[in-house]
């Protein structure tokens, strides 16, 4: 931050000039104008308009034809501008770099002067502050397009908000309202902004019914574009004023037809804003003097734009109480600023004999300054980070990791650790097999010996019908020799398999198997009975294989991620990975009677880790054996581009590809003797003057206004070097 003329600015204190101003609000679809200057501690709306954008891409163009707008009807041009944002222009908090990206070219392309921003609800928090002279509790709900932003405003502070980047809905947004109950309850009171209140939304919020999320239905008001534009107006003018201007009727504004923003004479009443300390959109290397017209306590908000990004932290407006608390800061932080000198300067001469306060102040500012400077070349820290341009250079590795505890960076080899991880579960599957079971069909039959010769037949002989079905014969039958007719013995016989197909009606004839039925046959006198079966479901070896690959591949993801929790920083390559399985038992047997089938299974992942970084330093070594004398190969500077992984004997061996991007040899300890206990700006200087230098950025810790060198001693200052993208 830059210092100023202290003593300078105490003795020619000036008044505010008189001077036009631009307030550019900006929400997800919608860009407002509002120029304005002041009539007293009153400001006066001089020019409104409004336009739609659809991306981005044409902002600035919508953004040039609302300020010619404004400008046509306040009859005058502006430069200085603040902007009001609504949340989807923010990221964690804080304005994204995208959005300073995109103020930055607003601002240049449209030839204005940057000096801050607001969020929307900040900015509605002090209208609402001063026009009903108490601290507002209320919820807010911001519907700019297709976007949604939800918070709650009390004790002078925005307390919690909630986005949804999509169209919004009721139930969506009774959802982001329901995200901000606390123990405390919500207050019964909704504001609404970023739609007209004849929408289709507005009447639904109006209508719906708010018992579950408020203790008593709550009152629901509307803020149009003009007001909200005017929030930020008001906002701007309480920063150059040092408080907060007075609510009052505006004189001469125009009024605006909101859906076409054609100017027309305005009789309602004006709204007055208070403005919220920020941070600067846009900072350069060196922030110009504090403009004579900012007042007592409020930040430095006037800086030009540059192409330099920064953090972009917002503080909210103090409340009283905490503005009684600030003031018990530091004498240094306190003296920072110039708001009080001209109250002093009152005092001085309203008594003379205070001038010797006024001696003994400068001096005791000079020591704390002089002090601050001393302290601050003592302690003070500093990282300078320089871009450069880099050589890219590709090559191939081939490195091997061991559990032997030897590193020899070198030789490409690394100390491995070898770790592993078990998993266990269970899992079960619907069996699919079938099996036919039942009761065999069984009878007597007569068995007839044709021949003169007496035969014998033994037990389990085959007999047949000339449909095909088989039976046996349940015992041995022996048959005399024929006489005048067949010689008969009777046998019981027995189905082949189940079913009632076996059950044969009488006299059916039977060959036996293996003879001649001339010589030998066989009848039943009465029917065959007591075949049935049934199908039943039973355990497949297709159900137990693939119920094992399923089990397999959930526990052994299970055991990786197990695995690779426990490599505590280090690197595992997935394809070195070994699973085994340690048991695996199911509670059925194959073509067991069944409709599920469980398996019990545990599973041992392992494999060896190793430390990336020491993988790249020995690829910076690899890769500076063929560099040019003048470039480096540095850890930091090596990109893996492609890595596999196998299994050896005793570790890994790995193998790909990767990127050494070569940069340009720096004799540091020369470069920070050169550099040392000079300002930022002639650091700078210097070391951009070192070929394929493309930027240099400084970071002191701590970071005080009053001390911007870097530090005398060398062993303070830290180089850290960045490749250009």
């Amino acid at each position: 931050m830059a210092s100023f003329n202290l003593l300078g600015n105490f003795f020619n204190r000036s008044l505010p000039k008189v001077s036009n101003y631009l307030s550019l609000t900006l929400t997800k679809d919608k860009v407002l104008a509002t120029i304005w200057s002041f009539e007293g501690e009153n400001i006066q709306i001089l020019g409104f308009a409004h336009k739609t954008f659809a991306n981005v891409e044409n902002l600035v163009h919508q953004a040039a034809i609302v300020i010619d707008s404004s400008a046509e009807q306040a009859k005058t041009d502006v430069q200085d501008v603040v902007y009001g944002l609504s949340s989807n222009w923010f990221e964690d908090g804080k304005i994204s770099k995208e959005t300073a990206s995109l103020l930055k070219k607003l601002s240049e392309d449209l030839e204005l002067k940057a000096q801050a921003f607001v969020p929307l609800p900040a900015a509605i928090n002090h209208f609402l502050k001063i026009e009903e002279s108490i601290t507002p509790h209320a919820v807010l709900i911001g519907i700019p397009g297709e976007f949604c932003e939800v918070c709650e405003i009390k004790n002078n502070k925005i307390a919690d908000t909630k986005t949804f980047d999509s169209h919004p809905n009721l139930e969506k947004i009774k959802d982001l309202i329901k995200q901000l109950k606390t123990e405390e309850s919500l207050p019964s009171r909704i504001i609404i902004y970023g739609i007209s209140q004849d929408t289709q939304m507005a009447h639904e919020i109006q209508n719906a019914t708010w018992q579950d999320l408020f203790t008593q239905e709550p009152r629901i008001s509307f803020i149009n574009d003009l007001e909200l534009s005017k929030a930020v107006a008001y906002a701007q003018a309480a920063d150059i004023l040092g408080h907060d201007p007075v609510s009052s009727s505006l004189l001469s504004a125009p009024s605006i037809d909101l859906k076409n923003g054609e100017s027309q004479k305005d009789q309602s009443k004006a709204d007055n804003f208070g403005f919220i300390e920020g941070e600067d959109i846009l900072q350069k290397e060196e922030v110009p003097e504090k403009p004579e017209n900012l007042a007592a306590g409020k930040p430095e908000v006037y800086p030009s734009i540059s192409s330099k990004q920064e953090d972009y932290a917002v503080e909210f407006e103090k409340s009283p109480q905490e503005e009684q608390a600030s003031k018990k800061e530091s004498l240094a932080e306190q003296f920072a600023t110039v708001g009080w000198l001209p109250r002093f300067i009152e005092i001085i001469k309203e008594k003379s004999s205070l001038k010797k306060i006024l001696v003994a102040l400068i001096l005791l500012i000079v020591l704390i300054l002089v002090g601050a400077s001393v302290l601050g070349r003592i302690v003070t820290k500093a990282e300078v980070i320089i871009e450069v341009n880099a050589k890219p250079q590709e090559s191939a590795f081939n490195a091997s990791v061991s559990t032997n505890g030897i590193t020899d960076v070198s030789k490409q080899q690394l100390s491995g650790d070898e770790i592993d991880a078990r998993s266990s579960g269970n899992q079960k599957a619907v069996t699919t097999g079938t099996k036919k079971v039942g009761n065999k069909t069984k009878g007597q039959v007569n068995v007839r010996n044709w021949t003169k010769d007496p035969k014998t037949f033994n037990s389990g002989t085959e007999i047949l019908t000339g449909d095909g079905l088989k039976f046996t014969l349940d015992s041995d039958v022996n048959i005399a020799s024929r006489s005048a007719s067949p010689a008969v013995s009777q046998v019981d016989v027995t189905a082949e398999d189940v079913g009632t197909k076996y059950n044969l009606g009488a006299n059916t004839n039977f060959n036996i198997v293996g003879f001649d039925s001339t010589f030998y046959d066989a009848v039943n006198e009465s029917a065959f009975s007591g075949g049935d079966e049934k199908q039943i479901s039973v355990v497949s070896q297709d159900d137990m294989d693939k119920l094992s690959k399923a089990l397999l591949e959930s526990l052994s993801s299970k055991a990786k991620d197990d695995l690779k929790s426990k490599v505590a920083g280090k690197k595992i390559a997935d394809d070195a990975i070994t699973i085994q399985v340690t048991k695996k038992q199911f509670d059925k047997n194959v073509d067991e009677e069944a409709s599920l089938v469980n398996l019990d299974m545990e599973v041992t992942a392992s494999t060896i880790a190793y430390d990336e970084n020491t993988l790249k330093e020995s690829l910076s070594q690899l890769a500076a054996k063929d560099a040019p004398e003048n470039l480096e190969s540095k850890p930091q500077n090596i990109e893996i581009l492609t890595i596999s992984a196998k299994g050896t004997k005793n570790g890994l061996s790995l193998f790909g590809k990767f990127r050494a991007n070569l940069t340009p040899k720096f004799d540091e300890d020369q470069l920070k003797a050169k550099i040392a206990a000079k300002s930022q700006k002639e650091v700078r200087a210097i070391i951009k003057e070192i070929p394929e230098v493309l930027d240099v950025d400084i970071k002191l810790s701590p970071n005080t206004f009053l001390f911007s060198s870097l530090p005398k001693d060398k062993a303070k200052i830290k180089f850290t070097f960045e490749v250009a993208k």
